[in-house]
């Protein structure tokens, strides 16, 4: 017969995992540092360009130009 798996049994597991959990959301945010709107806007561009080509290579079968890669014009 195998060990039991109940939520009962394995209650000091359960708290042990929702301890770990709970210490690693609250660790301090990584970026010290203040980012301005447009550095915001610009990684938001980037992460859909790079949705947009992805779907369009995948789905729809569509190939970036050999040499040619489209980048987002710079603000700023």
């Amino acid at each position: 017969m195998g060990a039991c798996v109940c939520y009962w049994c394995n209650q000091e597991a359960v708290r042990t995992v929702l301890k770990q959990l709970v210490s690693y959301a609250v660790v301090p945010s990584p970026i010290k540092r203040r980012v301005s709107l447009a550095e915001l806007e610009r990684g938001q561009t980037m992460l859909h360009w790079a949705m947009v080509t992805t779907t369009a290579e995948e789905t729809v079968g569509i190939k970036p130009v050999r040499g040619e890669t489209w980048q987002p014009a710079h603000s700023g």
